[in-house]
């Protein structure tokens, strides 16, 4: 029997037409309202790829709403349009070399991609033979988790599995991940490529390593001045889930359990973390990307068992993961 399921009617649609804002704003390079993008009647995007011009279908707010509603996601090829991601922060494009090349002097030929983060930046990622560098785990931890979901959802009928509580544990662990590594990356950026406005001052930040992630959250007022604020919602969520995964990465106390109804809330936490980073990326001069969305935009998950008792209970006080946490 499959206990979790993803609901099929959107209760509340207010995070769709922020989205659904964002992508419109995107391609407009604008700040316009809902309400002034509701007005627009319908737009073309002129973009290259590979040297080549293109143009995308007419869109507009409506048609883009009704999409990513209904596909709980943003196909950005549906309509001819180009990828929406940021440089910066999602990286260009990882190097992958299948193998290696040699130079007339038979010296092995040498690739550096571009880091985005200005001449300044001491480190020089090199390749001159088979491997891979990153220079972002935003798109591929965020596509993960997005992908680890769907699997456990789908496959819940075998949650007493390790190994679906180990891909419980990874996805969790990639959550907190997530929000770090953006916030490390904005310390860096703004460390050695900062943009204009953004304050650098070591003093005040303090030290990069074994910061507590509440004093790196910090790090965003005190670079662009922008306070993260409104976010006690996702903050919670986040924590919970934070907590969650030191006890699974610690195990202490020595102890781990829950019930599938605590299991769908969690569940339904990834959504908020996704909207963090949303947040996050508001106030550092940065943007969405299509894999961001599928985040944020995943369905609520319900938990649907056999109804033998009352389970309309607002709390587990003596049973589940309340009885395995000191």
């Amino acid at each position: 029997m499959k206990f979790l399921k993803y609901e099929n009617k959107k209760k509340n649609r207010r995070i769709d037409r922020i989205i659904c804002a964002k992508i419109i704003n995107e391609f407009l390079k604008s700040n316009k309202s809902i309400k002034k993008l509701k007005k627009i009647k319908g737009f073309k995007v002129n973009w290259s790829a590979d040297n080549q011009k293109q143009i995308s279908d007419e869109i507009n707010y409506d048609k883009i709403l009704k999409h990513i509603s209904e596909n709980h996601f943003f196909d950005h090829k549906k309509f001819n349009l180009p990828e929406i991601k940021d440089t910066w922060l999602d990286g260009s494009f990882n190097i992958a070399l299948q193998n290696h090349f040699v130079g007339s002097d038979n010296d092995p030929v040498k690739i550096i991609p571009n880091m985005s983060l200005g001449e300044n930046f001491p480190l020089k990622p090199t390749l001159d033979r088979e491997g891979i560098i990153f220079n972002s785990f935003q798109l591929a931890l965020t596509s993960r988790i997005v992908d680890l979901h769907k699997k456990l959802v789908e496959s819940s009928d075998e949650f007493s599995e390790p190994e679906w509580l180990f891909d419980f544990i990874t996805m969790i662990s990639a959550c907190i991940s997530l929000v770090d590594i953006t916030l490390n990356h904005l310390y860096v950026k703004a460390q050695y490529d900062p943009f204009e406005g953004w304050v650098f001052d070591e003093e005040k930040l303090g030290n990069r390593i074994n910061r507590r992630m509440k004093d790196k959250l910090k790090w965003i007022y005190c670079i662009t001045g922008n306070p993260l604020d409104n976010i006690q919602k996702e903050m919670s969520s986040f924590k919970i889930l934070k907590s969650i995964r030191n006890h699974t990465q610690h195990f202490d106390p020595p102890c781990f359990g829950f019930t599938l109804e605590e299991a769908a809330t969690w569940f339904n936490m990834v959504k908020d973390v996704g909207i963090l980073i949303l947040e996050i990326r508001n106030r550092i001069n940065s943007t969405l990307n299509t894999d961001l969305i599928k985040l944020i935009l995943l369905p609520d998950v319900l938990f649907e068992g056999d109804v033998v008792f009352n389970r309309q209970r607002k709390e587990h006080k003596n049973t589940g993961y309340q009885t395995t946490i000191w």
